[in-house]
């Protein structure tokens, strides 16, 4: 009797350590995927800042475009022209926030996650977001040309608060100039090329944000 006893109370002890254990472990992974849904909820708010960013410049360069080939401001104004010439370099990469991620990765949280699924479009999504900082120095490989022509023709200068601007703009004059119409549509395939790329490659960060905000872990982050 005092042997079976023991042996009761040794494995009872065995299993409350276990159920312990696994119970701290749910805690963790309920906070990692807390921090988690947070995150990426904030990437995919920055993502649609850098959309709306892009979209306002394809569109000051299409009407820029627009104004050089008819020789008339039409639906451009100064302000699209200034825009689209002091913008145009600006394809900065994505600031990718993954602390949350990373953490996850380097506990080993991220690899003991039971829902396959989720864990692998977590990954994934991290990637692709990996993937769009690698590509950022490629689509500016037409820049050199672009600069040159845009070097030429246009004079920009800044202003008191430090915004670059146009200096004696003559569109008469620069609708002349077949290079410089050339070279804005090579900004705008520039751009949009890269909005396209970027929009294909973050896409799935809206999905993922909703499946983190209904899984029970996340409760009170929608």
């Amino acid at each position: 009797l005092d042997f079976l006893i023991v042996v009761v109370g040794v494995f009872i002890g065995i299993q409350f350590n276990n159920w312990n254990e696994t119970r701290i472990e749910r805690g963790r992974e309920r906070v990692y995927l807390q921090q988690l849904t947070v995150e990426v909820a904030t990437m995919d708010a920055l993502i649609a800042d850098v959309m709306k960013a892009h979209d306002r410049r394809i569109g000051s360069m299409r009407n820029t475009l627009a104004a050089l080939k008819d020789c008339e401001m039409g639906a451009a104004t100064l302000d699209d022209i200034e825009y689209a010439f002091a913008e145009y370099q600006n394809v900065q990469p994505l600031q990718v926030i993954d602390s949350a991620y990373s953490e996850m990765v380097s506990s080993g949280m991220l690899a003991s996650l039971d829902d396959n699924d989720l864990r692998r479009s977590i990954s994934e999504y991290y990637t692709r977001l990996n993937g769009v900082q690698l590509t950022a120095a490629q689509v500016r490989l037409s820049l050199p040309t672009v600069d040159a022509i845009v070097w030429e023709h246009i004079d920009l200068t800044y202003d008191e608060d430090g915004a670059l601007m146009l200096i004696d703009f003559r569109l008469e004059d620069a609708c002349k100039e077949r290079k410089l119409k050339n070279a804005v549509v090579e900004m705008i395939d520039m751009h949009s090329d890269w909005r396209n790329f970027l929009n294909r490659m973050t896409a799935p960060g809206a999905e993922l944000v909703q499946r983190l905000r209904d899984l029970p872990e996340a409760e009170g982050l929608q």
